[in-house]
């Protein structure tokens, strides 16, 4: 195994860690993870709980390796973006087409926060993403109404901001009935992990509008 394992190791350089241990010789590090077989291979995702690894029972191959390795990067990344949605491409690529639940937060507009609050708003999702980083979440932000068709869709109210969670795969949603905090927020999160949020079925998502993105200023009249 560890020339498909060295080859993997190479083509992931700067992405994803490979590490070996002679388990014969680390004794205690084999006892405490269980080890009785060899090779043993323990997968470690960025953010999870250590003392619990999860269990690789793919293939033995550079191929299988690799994909694996990537599977992980994708669900688990070390630092989670959070991007405005500006069109369609964006959902489409950011959302739709991985494996995971996308979290939407809908801001106020401009005009009612100005540059300082939303920065407020959008840190208390960034923070909510980094004290989560263990679960297959990915976030978006939009200006109220901006995306009206989306709002529509998920039957939201006209308070802001408002948090919703859709699952593209399953066509299902879920919106967060809290007040927008990082408390709340994480507490959403681990709900709808653990299944003890209310699901809604939806059948399409609406095409996105092209939207301007936002440069970090205060709103500013069209001349």
């Amino acid at each position: 195994m560890a020339p498909s394992w060295k080859e993997a190791a190479s083509k992931l350089k700067g992405k994803v860690k490979f590490a070996d241990l002679d388990a014969t010789e680390h004794k205690n590090i084999a006892q405490r993870y269980g080890i009785n077989g060899y090779p043993t291979i323990k997968i470690f995702p960025p953010g999870g709980d250590i003392k619990s690894p999860i269990d690789y029972q793919g293939a033995r191959s550079t191929d299988a390796f690799e994909a694996a390795a990537l599977e992980y990067l994708q669900k688990f990344p070390s630092k989670k973006e959070i991007l405005q949605l500006t069109n369609e491409k964006l959902i489409q690529n950011e959302c739709v087409n991985k494996t995971g639940i996308c979290l939407i937060a809908f801001l106020p507009h401009l005009i009612d926060t100005k540059a300082s609050g939303r920065k407020e708003y959008i840190k208390t999702l960034e923070d909510t993403a980094n004290k989560s980083p263990q679960y297959p979440f990915f976030y978006f932000w939009s200006q109220a109404y901006d995306q009206k068709a989306l709002e529509q869709a998920f039957n939201l109210g006209s308070g802001y901001p408002t948090v919703v969670a859709i699952s593209p795969s399953k066509k299902k949603y879920a919106v967060m009935r809290a007040a927008y905090t990082l408390e709340a927020m994480t507490e959403f999160i681990r709900d709808l992990m653990h299944g003890y949020e209310r699901l809604y079925n939806y059948e399409k998502l609406p095409t996105l509008v092209d939207v301007k993105e936002w440069d970090g200023s205060d709103y500013k009249e069209d001349l």
